[in-house]
């Protein structure tokens, strides 16, 4: 079993009064009774967040490289980096964990005098099939993202005698379609899949079923990451994410730019990067952390990626010794009218299901999971802050929390999915 690895930054911590507030770029924690600070892990970002908001925007500077072979100029941004000088110079997050990062996750790069040479694009993310790709002769289409299989977020160079590892995902790079993260605007989108994460892609929004049409960006998790791209000004503005972490005092906000598999790439509006996957799972080395996402529970308004609470996060914020962006993703699920029921028989490979026709994916298809669509999983249920903090450590919750939960990588009944 393989798991999704995504690409996510933590540029800052908040504070405040037991309220979870910021994970990769941002954090929040208590600074004095009456309020909340946030602290930024990045120089040269600019952060929009209400302490304790489910979604904020961070504005990062855009950096420029040439595609050695093509000339092709690139747009992207510098999020982590491996070494402490290096990531002062140009404003990054301290990972030493990208180090490593094994050489088949990894891209060369070269940067010298200032300016930087890259090998490879970065695919094509969700789009209207407009250059009839497919050669069907329909351009109104939706198509998944298409990855290029030579691509790595990740850049191993020299600089200054040592070698440096360096978190930059690509935001533009070229003008044919899908050659930019997608932007979203709000409203119903077409790109934006209708779908929860799933080994499916299904194209057309809107969004998990929910009225896409007064939704403004910052109402969802799903649609593109991006909310503002100003080549003028050279700059990006993403969405922040709140996640959970276990102290209560310490919340982290994060990003994401890219995803080992297509799935949740298509609902990101992010490029998939096969090349991701070579890192491994959360404990194979050091430069993969984890996050643990609800597949149900209680319904939060934005919330993470199916509209219920947010993640927990094995980082309170980026600076940390420990710390990297790269994250497997698990799937939580709760058991929520303790009948022992975690899944849908007939969608659950663990009973023999088969994936719909045409999919090409083995496993069971976490889209048809939910109590509208299956039997024994009812979309909503109630747990407190004291069952998610004990779900947080290890991601490994009791057998059967208050009715019955559990967590972990099974594909497997009582268990959770990691795509």
């Amino acid at each position: 079993m393989t798991g999704t690895v995504h690409n996510v930054a933590c540029p800052a911590r908040a504070a405040g009064c037991a309220i979870a507030t910021a994970a990769v770029l941002c954090a929040v924690g208590p600074v004095a009774a009456t309020g909340l600070a946030v602290d930024i892990h990045m120089t040269g970002a600019t952060i929009d967040l209400v302490p304790g908001a489910v979604r904020g925007t961070i504005t990062l500077p855009l950096h420029t490289a040439t595609i050695d072979g093509t000339g092709q100029v690139v747009l992207f941004v510098i999020m982590d980096a491996s070494d402490k000088d290096f990531a002062e110079m140009v404003g990054a997050i301290r990972a030493d964990s990208l180090e490593e990062a094994p050489a088949a996750a990894v891209e060369a790069a070269e940067f010298i005098d200032g300016n930087w040479t890259f090998f490879n694009t970065a695919g094509r993310v969700t789009r209207v099939d407009t250059e009839d790709e497919d050669g069907d002769g329909d351009t109104t289409e939706i198509l998944p993202p298409l990855g290029n299989p030579d691509y790595s977020p990740l850049k191993r160079f020299m600089w200054d005698g040592e070698e440096v590892t360096i978190n930059a995902p690509f935001i533009k790079w070229g003008d044919g379609p899908g050659e930019q993260l997608l932007v979203d605007e709000g409203g119903c989108d077409p790109l934006i899949r209708r779908n929860p994460p799933s080994p499916f892609f299904v194209g057309n929004g809107p969004t998990n079923g929910a009225d896409c049409t007064d939704e403004t960006a910052d109402d969802r998790y799903k649609g593109g990451q991006v909310v503002g791209l100003d080549i003028e000004a050279m700059t990006v503005t993403f969405k922040l994410h709140k996640a959970t972490f276990d102290h209560p005092d310490d919340v982290p906000y994060y990003i994401v730019a890219d995803a080992s598999k297509g799935p949740p790439a298509g609902f990101m509006g992010v490029p998939v990067v096969p090349k991701m996957a070579n890192l491994g799972r959360f404990g194979d080395n050091d430069a993969v952390g984890k996050i643990a996402q609800f597949s149900n529970g209680v319904r939060i308004g934005g919330g993470g990626p199916n509209r219920y609470q947010q993640g927990l996060t094995s980082y309170r914020g980026g600076q940390q010794g420990t710390y990297s962006p790269m994250w497997h993703i698990t799937w939580i699920f709760f058991d929520c009218d303790g009948d022992g029921i975690f899944f849908d028989e007939a969608h659950n490979i663990a009973f023999g299901a088969v994936p719909v026709a045409g999919s090409g994916e083995p496993g069971f298809d976490p889209a048809l999971r939910h109590g509208r669509q299956g039997r024994g999983l009812p979309q909503l249920c109630d747990r407190g802050g004291g069952q998610f903090r004990r779900l947080h450590r290890g991601f490994q919750p009791p057998a059967r929390p208050r009715g019955g939960g559990t967590g972990g990588g099974d594909r497997r009944p009582g268990g959770a999915s990691a795509q």
